[in-house]
């Protein structure tokens, strides 16, 4: 999964740390973690999830 801030500042929450994401920068997260959000300010943010193919055999 990744997230884009468009806008504003968020606090993204991984385990026990925390990093700061602000607009313009781009974060990626790994699958299955635990994770969380708190926006800062008025924030905007894009996410994109990459799910595996389904197989059809």
């Amino acid at each position: 999964m990744t997230l884009q801030c468009l806008r504003g500042r968020v606090e993204v929450r991984l385990d026990t740390s925390i990093q700061l994401l602000e607009a313009g920068q781009v974060m990626v997260l790994a699958g299955g973690l635990p994770h969380g959000l708190l926006a800062l300010e008025d924030s905007r943010l894009l996410m994109t999830l990459v799910l595996p193919a389904s197989r059809t055999d």
